[in-house]
């Protein structure tokens, strides 16, 4: 994010997005994967892809 800065900075030009462009919230990522580990929900981030996401990122870095 680039704000402004100093004595004559402001925001004046800046205008937010109308209300049914903005995605509504899904939720704290914390109450998902609560939610996941009590019961059979996938959260957004399972450790079975990031697991595997990790992994090959750190099998590319020993190959090279």
């Amino acid at each position: 994010i680039l704000l402004p800065f100093g004595d004559d900075a402001d925001l004046t030009y800046y205008k937010g997005r109308n209300k049914d462009d903005v995605i509504p919230p899904l939720g704290h990522f914390v109450e998902e994967w609560i939610r996941a580990s009590k019961g059979n929900l996938k959260t957004h981030c399972d450790f079975n892809y990031g697991g595997t996401a990790i992994e090959t990122m750190l099998l590319g870095l020993v190959a090279y």
